[in-house]
């Protein structure tokens, strides 16, 4: 993100980001790097840059949190639940180097997630739909959030907020067929990550395996530049995509391994100290139950921060930053699990006659 940036700043557009080649890159989104070089073409100094992104990412993070009673009225859930997660949010924040140092975009995610689900539920058409064209070019990852919520909306509203953030989108979109001719999501990355997910030496976390296998086929690798530079970028991670699917059919087993320890390290992430994983599964846990009390388009909302989010993440590499744009809306749900459980056991206490301790 750093090297995006600083080319960024220089007047470079969103050239390759590894020091490989000076071409065209579409391996990250534009939205962060944008923001990013920005502020370095305004400061010019690293250390002053990243004093600035810290506080932003503060800034970003804590409105995040804040927004979750509003968010909660706005789809119709007590307010309490969103004032209680929004307190769990800023007092045992997900990873506080990320939410508090602004190396990375999950924190803005995390933002724009929460506005954009907000007006979706009650807002202009339009305006929802460009606040999700703005979130998906930050984090594109949201898409299945947006493809939930979208069934629970009435038909009109649904193609409205849909067409809407397509157009948004589509600026980038045609760049990116223009260089290099062919259609995808934002980002290019998907056949690398598979690739590195998918392998002999594969570990279920990057930072497993940027020292087993990572650094091999990645092409921050010098090495592995005149590859990059003679087949292009995207048709490098086509190529890798292809090996990554061929070695999922010759090693199903050993891929279904991975994947259920990747499952397991999303809900149960590897924080330290201990207690703070634990903590992220009791939540998640909760959050399930919540899913279950809600309806309408929260249960829609839920259902796409809980179960279609992460289905990318189960078949790639695990990180934790990876969850952060989604921890908001994972913490309202969970907020109203620990509510209903509350109040279940206040029920029970009084019809057996006995105090709340």
């Amino acid at each position: 993100m750093w090297l995006a940036a600083q080319r960024v700043s220089a007047g470079q557009w969103l050239a390759d980001p590894y020091r490989c080649s000076d071409g065209p890159s579409a391996v990250l989104a534009p939205g962060y790097p944008l923001l990013f070089g920005a502020v370095h073409a305004v400061s010019g100094q690293r250390e002053t840059t990243f004093r600035i992104m810290a506080l932003i990412a503060c800034v970003v993070s804590s409105l995040a949190y804040a927004l979750l009673p509003w968010l909660a009225v706005r789809l119709g859930l007590s307010q309490s639940a969103g004032i209680v997660s929004g307190w769990i949010g800023a007092l045992l924040p997900m990873l506080p180097g990320l939410e508090a140092h602004g190396p990375w975009e999950a924190p803005l995610v995390a933002l724009l997630c929460v506005v954009a689900v907000g007006i979706t539920a009650r807002g202009p058409a339009v305006a929802a739909g460009l606040t999700w064209g703005i979130a998906f070019l930050v984090g594109p990852s949201l898409l299945p959030v947006l493809l939930c919520i979208v069934v629970a909306l009435p038909w009109r509203r649904a193609v409205l907020i849909g067409g809407v953030a397509l157009l948004t989108v589509t600026p980038w979109l045609a760049r990116n067929y223009y260089h290099f001719g062919s259609l995808f999501w934002i980002r290019s990355g998907l056949g690398l990550e598979l690739a590195l997910s998918h392998n002999d030496n594969a570990k279920p976390t990057f930072s497993e395996n940027w020292t087993a296998t990572t650094y091999a086929l990645h092409p921050a690798n010098p090495s592995v530049c005149p590859e990059v530079r003679r087949t292009g970028e995207v048709a490098y991670f086509n190529m890798l995509a292809r090996r990554a699917l061929a070695w999922i059919l010759d090693h199903p087993k050993r891929a279904a391994l991975l994947t259920a320890q990747r499952i397991w390290y999303w809900w149960r992430p590897p924080l330290h100290p201990w207690f703070r994983g634990d903590l992220s599964l009791a939540l998640g846990l909760l959050a399930f139950f919540g899913l279950t009390k809600l309806r309408g388009l929260a249960r829609a909302v839920s259902v796409g921060a809980l179960v279609a989010y992460p289905l990318l993440y189960y078949s790639v590499q695990s990180d934790t930053r990876y969850r952060v744009p989604v921890e908001p809306l994972l913490l309202l749900t969970a907020g109203v699990g620990g509510i209903e459980a509350a109040s279940r056991r206040f029920t029970s206490d009084r019809r057996n006659g006995r105090q709340l301790p």
